[in-house]
């Protein structure tokens, strides 16, 4: 009964939702009447042979595989009557349960590789996500001092630019002012000129009349008259002709 009580643990192992899940079910259905006479452990082994068959979990067919083991053993001891069978059925258990102490070992020192393989991933992980973390930081910090880099040369380009415009303005206004002023002399010049010029004739004017009332003595009534005008005119334009100089002069 040792026997089929772990067996019951084995199957009970098998994890829901496998493959064997039916399997399960059968093999319940044949050894549910099992005495120790053995007289239904050949349907047992047929079920978990076909478990075996059909599963593709390593971890399943080790089980099924153990179960069988067990199916055997339990079968051999239910046939054997004499004392010898009976004391080779109890040494058979204390093996099993050496084996069954063994194997926990075994799934305890792999439950805690898998736990520490499981941690060592963690970490991995970790230390993945926290690399991508710094290069996405450096990447922003590369990103945001270019932004800045650009906005600088913006504004110093923009600053000489605006001191381009400022000079060239400054240029254009000199040359407008050398302009004005090289006409504004031009100018100046030519009415300089032009006042000696009205000034010089009104002199001649005043010259001749003068002239001409000394050296004759018989002038007329109208010539006098005609003398007097050509006078006030040669005066008035030796005064329009110094006005116009002293105007134009560069005081």
């Amino acid at each position: 009964m040792y026997q089929l009580r772990r067996l019951d643990r084995e199957l009970t192992a098998l994890s829901p939702g496998s493959d064997v899940d039916e399997l399960r079910a059968d093999i319940w259905y044949r050894i549910g009447s099992v005495d120790c006479d053995g007289g239904h452990f050949e349907s047992g082994p047929r079920a978990l042979s076909r478990a075996l068959d059909l599963s593709e979990d390593p971890a399943l067919r080790k089980r099924a595989r153990r179960a069988l083991d067990l199916c055997e053993a339990g079968r051999l001891a239910a046939v054997s009557e004499d004392d010898a069978g009976s004391e080779a059925a109890a040494d058979n258990t204390g093996g099993d349960a050496g084996a069954t102490g063994q194997e926990e070992e075994e799934d305890r020192k792999a439950a805690e590789r898998q736990v520490a393989e499981g941690r060592e991933a963690a970490e991995r992980e970790a230390a993945v996500e926290r690399a991508a973390e710094s290069r996405r930081m450096a990447a922003v910090a590369s990103a945001e001092a270019q932004a800045r880099r650009e906005a600088e040369d913006q504004e110093e380009s923009a600053q000489e630019d605006e001191t381009q415009r400022t000079k060239e303005r400054a240029k254009e206004r000199q040359q407008r002012t050398r302009k004005k002023s090289r006409r504004s002399a031009v100018a100046r010049s030519n009415g300089m000129l032009a006042g000696v010029v009205v000034g010089a004739v009104g002199a001649a004017a005043v010259y001749g009349t003068w002239s001409i009332y000394e050296s004759d003595t018989s002038i007329s009534s109208g010539e006098w008259t005609a003398l007097q005008v050509g006078n006030t005119v040669g005066w008035a334009a030796v005064g329009a002709g110094s006005l116009i100089v002293v105007v134009n002069y560069d005081w």
